[in-house]
């Protein structure tokens, strides 16, 4: 999953604030826990969650263009993140 969020200029400082906070909220989305056998992955409920970080202005999914649809059987997991930011 590649996600890239946008931040103020003023905030390039707590960079690393920032980046942690959208990865904790990234991976407590996809915690198996949270999920339930059967529950698609919609996109906009992923960037909702990273949009309520305060410090984040825009968030957008780069390598997925719509919603991945689950069979009764499966969960979702995410193995592998990337994280991009780009200031505004």
């Amino acid at each position: 999953l590649v996600i890239t969020i946008r931040i103020d200029r003023e905030l390039k400082r707590q960079e690393p604030d920032i980046i942690s906070f959208a990865r904790s909220t990234i991976l407590d989305y996809f915690y198996v826990d949270n999920r339930e056998f059967g529950q698609d992955f919609i996109l906009q409920d992923l960037i909702r969650s990273v949009h309520e970080i305060d410090m984040v202005r825009f968030a957008t999914v780069d390598n997925l263009d719509d919603d991945i649809r689950i069979e009764h059987n499966e969960i979702i997991q995410l193995n592998n993140l990337t994280l991009n930011v780009v200031t505004i």
